[in-house]
């Protein structure tokens, strides 16, 4: 715990966000209000700006991540030969919309590249990676869980998959 520093990019919201985390009386907290909305990119830019972190772990804010996940994810990182791990992400009611059957073939993938080696991809709701390989996101960047993985794999880095690191939510309707 006296490791972790928490950075929220409020991205230009126009509801009580601003208000809630105000609030939040926590000295590992920063809040970073941008705004207007700019996407995601600019929000992950901006919290990399205001890190000197040697391990950046991302989450997105709708997720719960399970008790474990970020530590599952960091533990990872001590192969000197792994540069970001990526987490799963659970729905909760996968039965609607065929999400389920989706979610399970795409898990299955990713855990068998995971395995051979050449996981090109990261879970975009729950992922880490070293701070020496992060690479400015454009701003018309369409995927970070993307763009992070390759910048990793690109460097000689391995992407891996960490099954432990679960972030939970709820498929839409």
């Amino acid at each position: 715990a006296g490791l972790l520093r928490v950075i929220v990019v409020d991205d230009g919201s126009t509801d009580a966000t601003p208000t809630l985390l105000a609030g939040i009386r926590d000295p590992r907290l920063e809040v970073i209000r941008l705004e207007t909305r700019n996407g995601k990119p600019a929000a992950l830019n901006a919290a990399v700006s205001a890190s000197a972190a040697p391990v950046l772990v991302f989450m997105d804010q709708r997720q719960q991540v399970r008790p474990g996940g970020i530590r599952a994810l960091v533990r990872r990182l001590r192969d000197p030969d792994v540069g970001a791990v990526s987490g799963r992400l659970e729905f909760e009611g996968e039965h609607r919309n065929g999400v389920g059957i989706y979610w399970r073939y795409e898990l299955a993938l990713r855990r068998a590249e995971g395995e051979l080696g050449i996981l090109t991809g990261v879970t975009g709701a729950l992922y880490a990676v070293r701070r020496s390989l992060w690479r400015t996101l454009p701003q018309d960047a369409l995927v970070d869980d993307v763009s992070v993985a390759l910048h990793a794999r690109a460097a000689g880095f391995r992407v891996v998959f960490e099954d432990e690191a679960v972030a939970c939510d709820r498929a839409a309707d």
